[in-house]
């Protein structure tokens, strides 16, 4: 049985004066109905632009994409007009990161989810907003009855992200795209959104790419997990492998970066030294190589593929270090953050 989506050497280039950036450079990746693979990076590292490429969402006459998305046996880059927006919003939606831009300020919450529904169903109104009531009531939102005719300004930051995503599911798509839907959002309530999504997707049934820059809140929700970085990916495995064993140093600096519990609340966390690569100008070798601690004269000269992790199924790293020294180090990182 084929996957829902599938992603084959995805690329993204934009022509720029000072070059080409390779924003997205040789993705492939799939998911399943009724599953949820996470892309998490860093800023800069093209998990945004992948996304939206996904959905036909990269702008300017500048942007070279290449590739295929195949999404139930169709390749999405070769629609064009009105048979990529007839997929778009019905079939495959999106939450996009910038929650200031997906409700207009100047329309009622309940016209504009009306809006996305009529745009793609032949219904009236009148059923339409009843529909709305509902995809509110399901997302949590306390009153929607009088919600519904509120101003996107009169409701609370959680509210305004329950209310995007039930915009994105109003017509029950197959595949949600969900980049970064839980950023600036404090803890309590990015626990909240992760459980309404698991929720939502299991009465639904529905898939769900979940870009995201924090491995702790990707491994909360999803199946498998792509770390990438410079546009690659570096590392996939299902999540409990790559909690359990992860194979590439940027994962285990993401690991690090991020706040431990039960660690004291004036520990310092541990930035990864350096800054992204240049995506016109890269550097010869591992791209990761001028930020790698772990670095070796070969590292600068070779540029390492995904390859499949020994004794663990479906787990590919981008890596020259030796396996056993992989192995050895994320232990030794383990062991020393349980020692503070």
């Amino acid at each position: 049985m084929s996957a829902l989506l599938e992603v084959e050497d995805l690329r993204v280039e934009f022509r720029i004066q000072d070059g080409i950036v390779r924003a997205v450079d040789g993705v492939s990746c799939s998911v399943d109905a009724g599953k949820t693979l996470a892309i998490v990076g860093g800023a800069g590292s093209g998990k945004t632009v992948a996304s939206m490429a996904l959905l036909g969402l990269t702008p300017g006459p500048c942007a070279h994409i290449s590739g295929r998305v195949a999404f139930e046996g169709r390749d999405l880059l070769g629609l064009v007009g009105h048979e990529l927006r007839s997929i778009r919003g019905e079939e495959i939606a999106m939450v996009v990161q910038d929650r200031s831009s997906s409700l207009h300020p100047f329309y009622k919450v309940g016209d504009q989810l009306i809006e996305a529904i009529v745009t793609h169903r032949q219904v009236s109104r009148a059923a339409a907003r009843d529909r709305t009531i509902d995809l509110l009531e399901l997302l949590g939102i306390p009153e929607p009855h009088h919600r519904v005719d509120q101003y996107p300004d009169e409701l609370s930051p959680s509210m305004r992200q329950r209310t995007t995503i039930a915009m994105a599911l109003a017509n029950e798509p197959q595949l949600l795209v969900a980049d970064d839907p839980t950023s600036g959002l404090d803890l309590t309530v990015q626990a909240e959104i992760l459980e309404l999504l698991k929720r939502v997707r299991e009465r639904l049934g529905m898939a769900i790419i979940f870009v995201c820059r924090d491995l702790a809140v990707a491994a909360e929700i999803a199946d498998d997990i792509c770390v990438v970085y410079a546009g690659r990916i570096v590392e996939r495995a299902p999540t409990e492998l790559i909690l359990e064993s992860p194979q590439h140093p940027y994962t285990w600096a993401l690991f690090k970066s991020a706040p431990q519990l039960g660690a004291p609340r004036d520990e310092e966390l541990a930035p990864n030294p350096g800054r992204p690569p240049s995506l016109i100008h890269r550097p010869s070798g591992c791209l990761f190589h001028p930020r790698c601690p772990y670095v070796r004269d070969e590292h600068r000269r070779v540029d390492p593929a995904l390859q499949p992790v020994a004794g663990q199924d479906g787990h590919e790293v981008a890596c020259l270090l030796e396996p056993e020294a992989r192995t050895r180090t994320w232990q030794e990182l383990k062991a020393g953050a349980r020692a503070r």
